[in-house]
């Protein structure tokens, strides 16, 4: 059976594809040659305003179940649970203020242990203070999915 020159090549840069999309996450790339995300304009609140959760990076246990909500008025809460630590610890409630720094990142208050965040259409994106991405022990960058919009007043 043979196959035209076409479709090989086709196959080809489909396989490089696949193979290029699965490889964890290396820090010598830069953010725009791993996945292109278009930020959220800070003042675009109807963008940014809503409720985030996934897994953040942990020193001492296996990672931390996050929730934070972002309201309007730049005021937040946090919600983490460490997970494989010793059992006993309870879930942990912070609330405070968050701004916008220069960047154009989100960054939570000493409430929030300063956390910075890339906002983007789909969620929050992890950065340390320099901006860089933070990937977690396994090269994964790490991050909160957008899960539902905020009602104001509930």
């Amino acid at each position: 059976m043979n196959m035209p020159a076409k479709s090989y090549r086709y196959i080809l840069l489909a396989s490089a594809l696949f193979q290029t999309a699965c490889a964890p996450e290396s820090s010598s790339q830069s953010q725009a040659e791993r996945e292109v995300l278009s930020a959220v304009a800070a003042k675009d609140s109807a963008s940014w305003v809503g409720i985030y959760r996934g897994e953040l990076p942990c020193a001492d246990c296996d990672y931390i179940e996050a929730t934070i909500v972002l309201r309007d008025n730049l005021h937040y809460s946090l919600t983490t649970r460490h997970v494989g630590r010793v059992a006993g610890v309870l879930p942990s409630e912070k609330r405070g203020t968050f701004h916008w720094r220069d960047d154009g990142l989100l960054q939570l208050d000493a409430a929030g242990d300063n956390m910075v965040f890339f906002a983007h259409e789909k969620g929050l994106q992890m950065r340390g203070n320099d901006g860089k991405a933070y990937p977690n022990g396994k090269g994964k960058i790490c991050g909160l999915a957008k899960t539902g919009s905020f009602v104001p007043g509930l």
